[in-house]
């Protein structure tokens, strides 16, 4: 999905796709920063087209102000949380439009997903929306996985859920605590295995990563 940023930011137009870490930016994502970590502003020189919330009272340099679009706010992690907020539901609303298709192994299958031929599926298995799957992989019975980008030789065994949404959460003006959605993916190297009713959630800002 994209959104487009001159929905916050009049004077810009670019669309973003996900989100990422001030300290870790990646190309047109959304991502918030404060005034405790002013100093990692300097990050968002080596990416182009992101979506920032800031706090107020931060300097941004023209080169930088140039390449984002900033919102400023006292409370950019609550601002940063309205906007994730929104951009899971659009997300959500065109992720149901998605068909899912029982295969004859009696598990249910996404039409964006690729899983190769040697995988082994159990019944009762999920997978989908956005999920690639690498070589000789074996994922048994009631396994879940959306969200994910998984290497060769992965084993999930029963029950496990891989790409379910976190549970971080902000306290809004009212100090009402309010969830923020988790944006990214789960990226799993190769000859991983997760074990039996383990939950991988997907990153708040950026991804999960399990490597090989």
């Amino acid at each position: 999905m994209n959104y487009n940023v001159g929905r916050i930011v009049n004077d810009k137009s670019f669309s973003i796709s996900g989100t990422s870490y001030i300290g870790n930016p990646v190309s047109n994502t959304a991502m918030f920063i404060t005034k405790k970590v002013e100093n990692l502003i300097c990050t968002l020189n080596n990416v182009t087209e992101c979506l920032v919330f800031a706090e107020n009272g931060i300097v941004v340099s023209e080169e930088i102000g140039n390449k984002h679009a900033f919102t400023f706010s006292d409370k950019p992690q609550l601002e940063y949380a309205k906007f994730a907020n929104q951009f899971a539901e659009e997300r959500f609303l065109e992720e149901k439009k998605l068909e899912f298709i029982q295969t004859p192994q009696g598990y249910f299958v996404c039409e964006d997903v690729y899983i190769p031929e040697d995988a082994y599926i159990e019944p009762g298995c999920v997978i989908g929306p956005d999920v690639v799957i690498g070589k000789c992989a074996k994922i048994f019975a009631n396994s879940v996985i959306r969200r994910a980008k998984i290497g060769d030789n992965f084993i999930a065994n029963e029950h496990s859920v891989i790409g379910s949404n976190g549970f971080t959460m902000v306290d809004d003006e009212n100090g009402n605590k309010m969830r923020i959605p988790t944006l990214g993916k789960v990226i799993i190297g190769n000859n991983v295995e997760i074990g039996a009713f383990d939950n991988i959630s997907c990153g708040s800002g950026g991804n999960t990563i399990i490597d090989d």
